[in-house]
């Protein structure tokens, strides 16, 4: 049986920020071999252990290439009082169209 949770208690173990970053990304395979020029996108939902990287109007390629398996992305996140973006390296939990 599941245990059902209040709507106002918060199931997450970390605390999310609804702050909007711009993002620059490309997608790239295990060995490094690039498989996306830079694109752009957005933050939603930051948190300890994740993000929501909002993309507008992804193109039919983009979305094929989501699909493999070995596939990691380089992202470069502005954030403000920064001076230069933050960079990271990701892979995909999981998306939708």
């Amino acid at each position: 049986m599941f245990k059902r949770f209040p709507k106002e208690e918060e199931r997450r173990r970390y605390i999310r920020l609804d702050s909007v970053f711009p993002v620059e990304f490309l997608l790239q395979d295990k060995e490094g071999n690039k498989l996306t020029d830079w694109l752009q996108g957005f933050t939603s939902n930051v948190g300890k252990g994740g993000i929501c990287l909002n993309i507008n109007n992804p193109s039919k390629e983009f979305l094929k290439i989501l699909e493999r398996k070995d596939l990691d992305f380089i992202l470069k996140i502005e954030i403000p009082l920064y001076h230069k973006p933050v960079e990271a390296k990701s892979k995909l939990a999981w998306y939708e169209i």
